[in-house]
C-alpha cells in the first residue's frame, strides 16, 4: 500500500493538469502522500485538475489542503482508500467541483489512518466519496457511485469545539447511489449554516442504510430532487431544525430494482420514508421562530408493506424516538399538499409514544390538494390523543392519531422550574371553563439538578382565551412552580391562531402562609431537593451538617469565587416592598491554606461566600434574559476556619424583582463546602 505521490507544493502559479491516469499512488499511513494533492497553495484561481482518472489509491484521491478557488471537474476516481475527493483542513474555500464520479470507495484500515500525525481525528475509516469540511465551495452534477461508507459528508467541524456556521457555495444536479452508510450525511459534529443552505435536485437512490441522514442541523432546503430504493430510512431529521424539503419525490419501491436489499435480508423489518423530530435541535430556543421539517409539494410514492417488500410495519412517515432528551412534542412541523399514492400507513406516531412517552403531537396540515389526509382534502392538524378534550370533529388515522379538518392549534412552552416536584401538573381551562386539560411536566433526562434546564409544560392550543394554573396531583390544591414562563412556538399558517394575550397564568395568592419561608428544604433533615448546581457537584450528606444533621455539600469546584448552589425563589410570593431576612451558615470542606480561609482571614468580607439574587427577566426579542443581581447577605467576621460561618442580611423587593419571569438565589465563593441552615424569611 505504498505508491508515488502527486503534489502541488506550496505555489500561486497556474497549474494544469488534464488526461492523466494516476495508477496505485498514495501512501497509508503517511500524512500528505495522496495521489493529487495541492498544499497550501493559497489563491489558484486559474488552477484546473480536469479528465484525469485516480484508480487503485491508496490514501485518499484529489485532495484540496490550504488551496482556494481550483477547478476540479470531469476527474473519475476508482477503488480508492480513504476520502476521495477531500477538503482537507476546513479552511479550503471557492473550490468548484463539477461532473467528477467517485466509485468503490473504500474505509480506510483503522491502523493507517492520520490522526496521530495530523493531531486531529481522521475519519477516513467511515470513507466519503466527497468528504466537505467547508460547505463554503461550489458542487455542480457529481457523481458518487458506491462505497463502503458514505456518499456526501459534510463533516464541518473538530469532535470537540464550536460547530461549524459557514454557509453553502452551491449545490446543484449531485447524485449519491449504492453507499454502504448514510449516503448523505451533516453528521458527524454536526453544521449548522446561518444562512439557508439550498440543495437543488439532489438524487439519492439505492443506498443500504440510510439516504439522507440530517443530525445536529439547521437551515437546510431540499429543492426538488429524487430519494429512491433506500434501505431503512430514506431520509431522517433528527435534532434539525428549520428543514424544508420542496417538491422532492421519495420512493419506497421504483420498481427498476429488488425490494431495497436491507428488506430482502430482513424481510419483516419495517423501512421508513422520513422520521421526523418533535423536539429542537435548539433546546433553549426562547423566541419560539425555530420550525422542524416543512414539506412543500412533496409525493411519497410506493411505501406500502406491499409495495416495498418490508414488514407490515413499513410507513411513508414516523415519529424518531431516539435522543428525545426532552421528551415532548413542541417543534412545529408543515405540511403543504403531500401526495402519498397508496394505502401506505401515513404517520407512525405510537412508536415514540410507546417508547419515550411523547403523545402529544401537533402537525399542521396547511394544504391538502391531493386528500393525503382527508377525503373532503381540507386543512387541519394530525394530533396526538394529548389534546382530544380540546377538539372536535376529529377522527383517528390510528391508534396514536387523530386528523382534525380546520382545526388551528397554536404549541405553548411554559418552562418552570426543574429541581421542583414531579407532582405538579399544569391545567389548563378555556374562557368558558368548560373544556379542561392537564398536562404533566418533562425535564431533561438526568438534569434535574443542572440550573440551566428547565422543565417543559406543553400544549397545543386553539384559538380563544385560556387560563393556566398549576396544582398538586394528589391533592388538587393549589401551587406554583416558583416560575411559568409561557413560549409560544412559531405561530401556524392558519389565520386564525392563539396569541399572546390569549393566555393568563393564575397565581395563587402572595400573602398566603407558604410564602412566608421561601426556602423550602434549608434544613436539608433527609435531602437536598430543589437545589441545583453550577460548575460543579452537589450532594446530600446525613452528617455533615450543623451539629451532625444533614447537609448539603458542594464538590468538584472548578473556581471557588464563582461556583455556587443555588435555589429558585417561589416568584407567585413577591410583592414589592415585602421584606425577608436571610440566614445560612457554611463550613470549608478542609482547613488551613484553602482558598476562601485565605481570602477571608486575609482581605475581609468582600472576598468571602456571599449569598445574591438574580432577578431575570425574559427579552422577547433576543430570547435572552436581562438579569440582575442584588446582594442578599455576607459572612459575618471574624471568619471560622475549622467551623461553621454565618451569612445574614435582610432583603426589601424591588419593583423589578416583583415584575421579573424568575428569581435565583445563590450562595457562591464556596469552594468544597458544606451548607446548612438555609432560611429566607418574610419579617412581619
Amino acid at each position: 500500500f505504498i505508491g508515488g505521490h502527486l503534489i502541488v507544493l506550496r505555489t500561486q502559479q497556474k497549474q494544469h493538469i488534464e488526461g492523466v491516469e494516476i495508477r496505485n499512488f498514495g501512501q497509508q499511513g503517511r500524512l500528505g502522500r495522496y495521489s493529487l494533492h495541492f498544499h497550501f497553495c493559497g489563491d489558484s484561481s486559474s488552477s484546473v485538475v480536469r479528465k484525469n482518472v485516480v484508480r487503485h489509491s491508496n490514501q485518499r484521491g484529489f485532495v484540496i489542503h490550504g488551496t482556494n478557488n481550483v477547478t476540479v471537474e470531469e476527474n473519475v476516481a476508482f477503488d480508492v482508500f480513504g476520502h476521495c475527493y477531500f477538503l482537507e483542513d476546513r479552511i479550503e474555500e471557492d473550490n468548484t467541483f463539477t461532473r467528477n464520479l467517485g466509485i468503490d470507495i473504500k474505509n480506510m484500515p483503522i491502523d493507517k489512518l492520520l490522526s496521530e500525525k495530523s493531531h486531529r481525528t481522521e475519519t477516513d475509516d467511515l470513507a466519503s466519496t466527497f468528504w466537505i469540511s467547508n460547505p463554503n465551495n461550489f458542487f455542480y452534477g457529481n457523481i458518487a457511485a458506491g462505497g463502503e461508507s458514505h456518499g456526501y459528508w459534510f463533516e464541518t467541524g473538530p469532535s470537540s469545539g464550536p460547530l461549524s456556521e459557514a454557509n453553502l457555495g452551491a449545490f446543484v444536479d449531485n447524485e449519491v447511489h449504492s453507499s454502504s452508510k448514510q449516503a448523505f450525511t451533516v453528521y458527524f459534529p454536526g453544521w449548522l449554516p446561518k444562512e439557508v443552505a439550498m440543495f437543488e435536485n439532489l438524487k439519492v437512490y439505492r443506498n443500504q442504510a440510510i439516504g439522507v441522514f440530517l443530525h445536529v442541523t439547521r437551515n437546510l432546503y431540499f429543492s426538488g430532487g429524487l430519494i429512491a430504493d433506500n434501505g431503512r430510512v430514506a431520509i431522517l431529521n433528527s435534532r434539525g431544525d428549520d428543514v424544508v424539503f420542496n417538491g422532492t419525490v421519495i420512493v419506497g419501491n421504483s420498481g427498476f430494482t429488488d425490494p431495497p436489499s436491507f428488506c430482502t435480508a430482513n424481510p419483516h423489518v419495517d423501512i421508513v420514508g422520513m422520521q421526523l423530530d418533535g423536539t429542537k435541535l435548539n433546546e433553549n430556543d426562547l423566541i419560539g421562530q425555530v420550525t422542524g421539517t416543512t414539506l412543500m409539494d412533496v409525493e411519497f410514492r410506493n411505501w406500502s408493506a406491499t409495495a416495498t417488500g418490508c414488514g407490515e410495519g413499513t410507513t411513508v412517515m414516523k415519529m424518531h424516538a431516539r435522543q428525545q432528551f426532552i421528551p415532548t412534542f413542541y417543534n412545529p412541523q408543515y405540511f403543504y399538499n403531500v401526495l402519498i399514492d397508496d394505502d401506505a400507513e401515513i404517520l407512525n406516531t405510537c412508536y415514540v409514544q410507546d417508547t419515550v412517552g411523547i403523545d402529544n403531537a401537533a402537525i399542521e396540515v396547511v394544504s391538502d390538494d391531493h386528500a393525503a389526509f382527508s377525503p373532503s382534502a381540507s386543512p387541519g392538524f394530525l394530533v396526538g390523543p394529548a389534546y382530544s378534550s380540546f377538539l372536535n370533529g376529529c377522527s383517528p388515522i390510528n391508534e396514536c392519531l387523530d386528523w382534525c379538518p380546520n382545526a388551528c392549534l397554536r404549541i405553548v412552552r411554559v418552562l418552570t422550574n426543574s429541581a421542583e416536584s414531579d407532582d405538579i401538573e399544569m391545567v389548563v381551562r378555556d374562557g368558558a371553563g368548560d373544556n379542561v386539560v392537564t398536562i404533566h411536566r418533562v425535564i431533561r433526562e438526568n438534569d434535574s439538578m443542572n440550573v440551566n434546564f428547565d422543565a417543559y409544560y406543553t400544549v397545543a392550543l386553539p384559538a380563544g382565551t385560556f387560563e393556566i394554573s398549576f396544582q398538586d396531583i394528589g391533592t388538587g390544591a393549589a401551587i406554583f412552580p416558583d416560575y411559568a414562563i409561557p413560549i409560544f412556538e412559531a405561530a401556524p399558517e392558519c389565520s386564525n391562531h392563539l396569541v399572546e394575550d390569549d393566555l393568563v397564568i393564575i397565581l395563587p395568592d402572595s400573602a398566603r402562609e407558604m410564602c412566608d419561608e421561601l426556602v423550602v428544604n434549608g434544613d436539608f433533615a433527609s435531602n437536598i431537593d430543589g437545589w441545583q448546581q453550577q460548575y460543579n457537584t452537589i450532594q446530600w450528606n446525613p452528617t455533615i451538617g450543623v451539629g451532625g444533621s444533614g447537609g448539603l455539600q458542594v464538590t468538584n469546584t472548578n473556581n471557588p469565587l464563582y461556583d455556587f448552589a443555588t435555589y429558585w425563589l417561589d416568584k407567585s410570593c413577591m410583592r414589592a416592598g415585602d421584606r425577608f431576612e436571610f440566614h445560612a451558615e457554611y463550613k470549608q470542606a478542609a482547613t488551613g491554606e484553602t482558598t476562601t480561609n485565605r481570602l477571608c482571614q486575609g482581605e475581609g468580607v468582600s472576598i468571602c461566600p456571599k449569598a445574591e439574587l438574580t432577578s431575570m427577566t425574559l427579552n422577547r426579542e433576543t430570547g435572552a434574559y436581562d438579569s440582575t443581581s442584588h446582594g442578599l447577605g455576607s459572612t459575618r467576621l471574624p471568619y471560622d476556619a475549622v467551623g461553621f460561618n454565618v451569612i445574614a442580611g435582610v432583603w426589601t423587593v424591588s419593583d423589578e424583582q416583583a415584575a421579573a419571569d424568575k428569581l435565583r438565589f445563590l450562595i457562591h465563593g464556596m469552594g468544597d463546602t458544606t451548607l446548612d441552615n438555609v432560611s429566607i424569611k418574610r419579617l412581619m
